[in-house]
This record gives structure tokens, sequence and C-alpha cells, in this order.
């Protein structure tokens, strides 16, 4: 069969033109357009004799067979091909709307965390107003619930991948809810200098109950009779320690505010050093230079594997080690119920 194109320029057309069906229209219409230039490559193999008869080259024919197992091979490639990334976008789309759904119980669960946290510093409030004798330490209990749910809707929104929180945004927003809640009418200000760092949530939550210990400690007894002062919290880095200082300007230890010492052992100083050994930290208390009280915690930095890099890598200061070592091993324990 006489023709203007060459058997290799053919088959590189047929070749193109089934490639473009199996990328356009799939694997069924890739291999009927194989199968159709098998068909036409074997047509033109056919010549006519001299005598009139039909014949059919075993060199064209192997040919042939030869192009239509490739033509084939290629065309189920493609199709495994699209196969793959069907499957691929069909699992990121599953993947998607498992974290929607994951994202939306994690809401849900927080919300009702944060209710039944609620809930609980109510009943500890009525409790307290029917049992005087007990209500200091219901009101302190119902206080120290309530800080844990401030705690909790501040970690538990705005998290980012990396599970750490701003120090300063943290700190401050927390020292805007003791301002707001605890001070009231009383003349007593709130002022704080905090450095941004990041931190871990479980290491946030453990610095943002010392701070409330220690600012409500101070409330109670830095100032008595209503009389007017100040209350500084400061948080900064020191090396490759933070350091967390809480000032007033009240009365002292030398008017009968009790010390907050290793040896105390009142509820609230036995949580402070239970948080400071959980921080591998240490805190201190001492009178003021011209007044008033300082109490000062100190912790290391955390560990690399812990998703954070601290500025001295290859090992501690001998003052963070000093910390971690008189740290008391006292832990805060959980309970079930």
């Amino acid at each position: 069969m006489p023709t203007a194109l060459s058997s290799a320029h053919l088959q590189l057309l047929l070749l193109i033109s089934t490639v473009l069906m199996a990328l356009l229209l799939g694997l069924a219409a890739g291999l009927a357009g194989a199968t159709i230039a098998f068909g036409l490559m074997l047509l033109r193999a056919v010549e006519r004799e001299a005598g009139g008869n039909w014949s059919l080259s075993l060199t064209a024919v192997f040919d042939a067979f030869l192009w239509f197992a490739v033509a084939k091979l290629i065309v189920a490639l493609i199709a495994a091909l699209q196969g793959a990334i069907v499957r691929s976008v069909q699992a990121e789309g599953r993947s998607r709307d498992d974290a929607r759904r994951t994202e939306l119980l994690l809401v849900e669960q927080a919300h009702r965390v944060s209710n039944d946290l609620n809930s609980l510093v109510s009943m500890l409030q009525m409790q307290a107003s029917t049992e005087p004798e007990a209500a200091d330490a219901l009101n302190a209990a119902a206080n120290r619930v309530l800080v844990l749910g401030r705690l909790h809707g501040r970690l538990s929104s705005g998290a980012d991948p990396q599970a750490v929180v701003d120090s300063r945004l943290f700190l401050e927003g927390l020292l805007g809810d003791v301002q707001s809640s605890l001070l009231g009418l009383r003349s007593i200000v709130l002022t704080s200098a905090v450095e941004a760092h990041p931190l871990p949530l479980a290491r946030a939550g453990d610095l943002g109950l010392v701070v409330n210990e220690l600012v409500t400690n101070a409330l109670k007894h830095a100032f008595p009779g209503g009389r007017e002062g100040i209350i500084r919290v400061c948080f900064r880095r020191d090396a490759d320690l933070y350091e967390l200082t809480v000032t007033d300007n009240g009365v002292g230890y030398a008017s009968g505010r009790p010390q907050q010492s290793d040896d105390s052992t009142g509820l609230g100083n036995r949580i402070l050093r239970a948080l400071a050994a959980q921080l591998g930290g240490r805190l201190d208390v001492a009178s003021g230079d011209v007044g008033g009280t300082v109490s000062k915690l100190r912790f290391p930095l955390p560990l690399p594997e812990a998703g954070l890099t601290p500025a001295v890598s290859a090992g501690r200061s001998p003052e963070a080690d000093r910390h971690r070592h008189d740290a008391k091993p006292e832990r805060l324990r959980r309970t079930r119920p």
C-alpha cells in the first residue's frame, strides 16, 4: 500500500495519537486506539504481488506486534499513574476532612472542660458561702481552679504546631485576668515586664500557676488594712536560665507576713515548691532591699529534644545544674476522683 509516510514516521504518529487518547479519555480509549493503530500497521504491510496475489511480510507483522505491545504498556503505565494521582488526591481530601473533624472534636472537648471547671468554681464558692469556717480554704481552691480554667482556655486556643506559646503574650494575658478578677476595688497596681520567649505548653501552665500563687499571696499578706501598694511581675532570660521575679512594696516579713521558706507547711507553699520542682528550678523568697518581698524562680531552658533549642546546647551552666539538683523531688499528683 503506497503511503507518503515512512514506517518509522507512521509508528511515531500512531503512538502519539494513542498516548493522547489514553491521557484524555482513559485506559479503554487508549487500548482501543492502540488496537486500531495495530490494524492500520498490518494493513499498510499488505503488498500486491505481480501475479495479482496479496502478501504480508513477516518482518512487518513482527514490527507491528512489537509496536502494539509497547503501545499497550505505555497506555497501562499512564492509566496506573492517573489512578495513583486520583487516589492521592482522594486520600488528601480524606485527611483534610479527618483533620477538620478532629479540630472540631478538640474545640468541643475544650469547651466542655471549660464549662466543667466553671461549674466546679461555682460549687466551691457556693459551699464557701454556707461554711464560714472553711470559707478561706474553699475560696482559695476556687481561685486555683479558676486560674486553671484560664490557663486551659489560653493554652488550648491559638497553640501553634510546635506546641509552644509566647511567654509575653501568655503572661500578660494571665495578669490581665488576675487584675480584673482579684484586685477589684483595691488600690493596688499590678505591673509587668515580660520578655518574649517560646515556652512549651506544660511549662507555660506551671509558670502561670506559680505567677498566680505568688500574686495571690502578695495580695493576701503584703497589704493589710486596705493599704496601697505595687506588685511587679518580671520574666526574662539569663544565659541558659529563665527567671521569674514577683516583687511587692508591702509590709514584708518584719510585720508578721508569713515567709514562704522550704520548711513552710502551708498548701500554697507546697504547691509552689512542687511547681518549681516540675520546672526543674528553685523558688527563693526574701525581703526586699527597701522593704516588701522578692520571690524569685529560676529554672533551666527546655532541652533540645523538647522541640526548642537553647542558646547553650553543649551543656548546662553550673548554676543551672545547681538549681536542678537543689530542686525538691516533690511533684503535683493528679488523682482520679
